[in-house]
């Protein structure tokens, strides 16, 4: 940055905060002239949950904002302000926290926010967000198919989710059968047997709660009829493969062919089976068959062509051998039709289906092997309608350079159940959209140079969107830890947005200007881009932009607030609807980064780290790259996490961080907004690691902080984390806040051998630590009851104590065998010195093999109260139960049993707080 910059931008910065304090002044002359705004807000929240609300005129002169709920029984239930939030946890003019009522039944709630005689509009709280379909491969349904939907809310408990199918064409509903419920974040559902291929149908979800007021849209679906799959592809569209079994070509046999391979791994089989392609393609389809045997291709680069299909005897049984590097096997002129690599294996190079065409695919590669020393295994990036990785081996051993598995620019990857082990590089799926990596195992060696030009790590998904990583394995082969230079990173998005940030010049009702800037003609809304204003008049807003000019941007709507020349923005893409869920993260460094990407709508949720590294959420801005780089976040949520430490090889972190990373630049303003960390658990080792992620946090537990090379300015580039009930544990700090850090929310913690509960830091380059952070301690007043207490508990059936699984209180906790159903329960009853109302909570440790449905009830001073608890998730949690009037004494009891569950019940311990 030029010294006139620099000078021009301290002296905007230095009148927009005068602008702000004479907007203070005005505001309070003002009171009664204001109604709230909510821009940004919290999407999911179950009672006893805090949640962020980011507007305007939230607090107005002496009047104190209030939140009120409305929770929403049914289509005739008018949205009021009818509960209102005894806990506001903390409120300036645009920002709120405030905690759901514990006594409010789990569901739909409207809220708004009031402020002395005006109150807001509503926003919606667990409405069902389904944000795409798993398990389909593309945008196909079959009749009567079975498939999964993520997204936010999705499952809430005391009520059944709902599903229609919509013709589009006649608007005509038909009901689909929700068959499983076991996370919040999924539905599993049967497709209606009555859809007719040819008619497309748009997905009309409801989570049971709020009537009509609670459906929304979601994907579209086009029905194609229930195909045979004689090569068992498992997915709608494999009926579009039957060429593939009417026209088979044997290698070694078929009489149509002049010659014929051999398969002794010795003679040179490569013009044999190149014929046998060729014939297939010529023919309109076919299927290329190796009975078992080895093939040798020599130097050859084998062209299978369109709609071919190699099939083997078995991976195990047919092997084709090249040595050729990296291409083996490669699509012709990178056009992809129908192509496919079944029951058979790969040593001596790569399989690459990569297409360049927006009707490319489908491509399979199913029961299949990829054994490789050179090149990526397999490459099939490009492909759009639809690319099937299942029930397979990808081995890439080079030690130096080389991608792994390659899906840059791919849609609709379902990979599935594969067993991935690389040596260097990456897996590269970067621009990709509809991505599901669904239970497999990706183990890293630490042999590797850990060189440039694609460095060393997991998966690489820079600017994707609808992106699923549920039930994986990642871990480490070889002795020591994986090697890292500034990598490493397991789940990587590191997609920097170059569009533009600064300070508005001028605007109007649908505009705004920055004369500072020199836009291409329409290259923002080409991009995808939207508007968000990080500081000043109209904080909070976003908006999508729909065309441009050198200096003035159009949007798709007028704003609520025109900024003015006291308001700073940043344009950006939006990588969206990411769910990270149940995958288990050992011995691997970097495990979750969001790095100077931007995106909303993002889950990671129920994942366990064991001697992992972090989850790193990183809001970067170099305003020298490109037009100006400022990367943010919307609607972020990270809960129920498990970091367990035990060979302090890498520090366990959870981090929210703004960065101003070029030196001479202040922070244009927030980079966080509705970011939540709620319910997880650290536990690690004092004294705690000192060495830091490579970015300069140092130590362990959560961060919310701001730190770089440039000046953090404004004191708002973390503004409003939100931190609620997490565990840390055998932590040297629990939680360290620095400068940039705002308005940081820290809501009853567990903390466990921490020898200072919250650090708060002045960084480097800043004047300040972190201002305004709200530190609300757990009650001094609990009363927890541990399955092993010596009074308190009554255990009726045979149950077995394990310390097995990490998240439980004390020293193990207690399962029931998944055996004797029915016959087996455990009883906690309190000894409560005063009667009062108490909040409720259970613990228990999760796991896949856990039971969804585990009954328990509530015996309180004016009956009883009957609930289920999902145990497959929330482990290591204290998980609100629900708020109850009980008496003093022995009286009131929690009951957890087994009857008409599935799957192990775990009785771990009981928490009463008294309000």
């Amino acid at each position: 940055m030029n010294p006139s910059s620099r000078s021009r931008r301290r002296v905007l910065a230095s009148a927009r905060h005068a602008l702000l304090i004479l907007g203070s002044l005005a505001l309070g002359a003002a009171t009664q002239a204001q109604t709230p705004l909510i821009f940004t807000h919290t999407k999911a929240a179950l009672p006893g949950d805090t949640l962020t609300l980011h507007g305007a005129y939230f607090v107005q002169g002496a009047n104190q904002p209030q939140v009120w709920f409305d929770q929403i029984t049914g289509s005739t239930d008018t949205p009021n302000a009818e509960t209102q939030a005894a806990t506001v946890v903390s409120a300036s003019e645009n920002l709120l926290h405030a905690r759901v009522p514990a006594t409010l039944p789990k569901g739909l709630y409207a809220v708004f926010v009031k402020c002395g005689a005006f109150t807001s509009a509503h926003v919606w709280v667990n409405r069902a967000e389904a944000w795409q379909t798993l398990d389909l491969a593309g945008s196909k349904i079959n009749p009567g198919r079975a498939f999964r939907l993520y997204g936010w809310s999705l499952d809430l408990p005391g009520a059944t989710p709902q599903v229609w199918f919509e013709n589009t064409a006649t608007l005509a509903r038909t009901a689909a059968t929700v068959t499983n419920l076991d996370r919040a974040n999924f539905l599993t559902l049967t497709a209606p047997a009555s859809l007719a291929a040819g008619q497309t149908y748009r997905l009309i979800v409801n989570n049971g709660h709020g009537g009509t007021y609670g459906e929304t849209t979601g994907p579209v679906l086009a029905c194609v009829a229930t195909p045979a799959d004689p090569l068992n592809l498992g997915v709608p569209w494999a009926g579009e493969y039957a060429f593939a079994t009417s026209n088979v070509y044997n290698v070694k046999t078929d009489t149509r062919l002049a010659l014929h391979a051999v398969g002794d791994g010795v003679a040179d089989d490569s013009a044999a089976i190149q014929a046998a392609c060729d014939a297939a393609s010529a023919a309109g389809g076919g299927q290329v068959y190796f009975p078992a045997g080895t093939y040798n291709l020599g130097a050859t680069v084998l062209r299978p062509g369109k709609k071919v299909v190699l099939k083997g005897a078995g991976m195990n049984a047919s092997t084709l051998v090249g040595t050729i590097n990296p291409k083996t096997v490669h699509s012709t002129l990178g056009t992809v039709y129908h192509m496919g690599f079944i029951d058979l294996a790969l040593t001596g190079g790569q399989i690459r289906f990569n297409s360049g065409s927006p009707d490319g695919g489908p491509v399979v590669f199913v029961r299949a092997r990829i054994d490789t020393t050179g090149g990526a295994g397999l490459d099939v990036g490009g492909v759009k309608v639809g690319t099937l990785v299942k029930d397979s081996e990808i081995i890439a051993r080079a030690t130096t350079g080389k991608y792994v598995f390659v899906s840059a620019g791919t849609e609709n990857l379902l990979m599935k159940n594969c067993y991935v082990q690389w040596s260097d590089g990456r897996l590269w799926a970067g621009a990709g959209r509809n991505l599901q990596i669904d239970d497999n195992t990706f183990a890293r060696t630490v042999a590797t140079d850990d060189s440039a030009p694609y460095e060393y790590g997991g998966w690489a998904l820079d600017r994707s969107s609808q992106v699923a990583f549920i039930d994986n394995i990642f871990e480490k082969i070889g002795s020591g830890p994986i090697p890292q230079a500034n990598d490493g990173e397991t789940i990587l998005d590191q997609a920097p947005p170059k569009l533009g940030g600064g300070h508005v010049t001028g605007a109007t009702a649908t505009t705004f200007t920055d004369s500072a800037r020199a836009w291409a003609a329409n290259e923002l809304p080409a991009a995808g881009a939207h508007v968000f204003i990080l500081d000043g008049p109209g904080e909070g807003q976003v908006r999508k932009i729909v065309s441009n000019t050198a200096t003035t941007a159009t949007l798709d709507a007028a704003w609520s607030i025109t900024p003015t020349t006291a308001s700073t923005y940043a344009v950006t893409w939006l990588g969206s609807q990411w769910l990270i869920a149940g995958n288990l993260f050992q011995n691997c460094p970097r495990t979750v980064w969001f790095y100077s990407s931007s995106n909303a709508d993002v889950a990671v949720i129920d994942n366990t780290f064991i001697n992992s590294g972090d989850i790193y959420i990183r809001s970067d801005q170099r305003l020298n790259d490109g037009h100006g780089r400022f990367s943010l976040f919307r609607n972020v949520l990270v809960q129920g996490n498990e970091m367990l430490n035990t060979d302090h090889v890498y520090p366990s972190q959870i981090i929210a961080h703004a960065v101003a990373a070029i030196a001479g630049e202040t922070r244009l303003g927030n980079g966080f907004w509705d970011v939540a960390f709620r319910g997880n658990s650290i536990d690690s080792i004092r004294p705690s690691l000192t060495n830091n992620n490579g970015h300069g946090l140092n130590g362990e537990g959560y961060f919310s902080i701001g730190l770089g090379a440039g000046v953090v300015g404004g004191t708002e580039g973390a503004k409003g984390v939100l931190f609620d009930r997490n565990a840390a544990r055998d932590l040297d700090f629990g939680f360290t806040l620095g400068s940039g850090a705002y308005q940081t929310a820290i809501f009853k913690p567990e903390l466990s051998n921490v020898g200072t509960a919250w650090q708060n830091l002045t960084l480097s380059g800043a004047s300040q630590a972190a201002l305004n952070t709200v530190y609300v301690a757990p009650p001094a007043t609990a009363l927890i009851v541990d399955n092993s207490a010596a009074t308190g508990v009554t255990i009726t059936g045979a149950w077995t104590s394990s310390a097995a699984d990490p998240g439980y209180h004390g020293t193990n906790y207690l399962h029931d065998g998944d055996a004797g159903k029915g016959t087996k329960s455990v009883r906690f009853s309190p000894t409560l010195a005063t009667a009062g109302t108490y909040e409720v909570y259970l613990r228990w440790t999760a796991s896949t093999s856990r039971a969804n449905n585990v009954p328990v009830t509530i015996t309180h001073a004016g009956g009883t109260a009957s609930t289920q608890v999902n145990q497959k998730v929330n482990g290591g949690e204290w998980v609100l139960l629900g708020s109850y009037a009980f008496n003093a004494g022995t009286a009131g009891n929690v009951l957890v049993s087994t009857t008409g569950t599935s799957g192990y019940v775990v009785a771990d311990a009981i928490k009463f707080e008294k309000q």
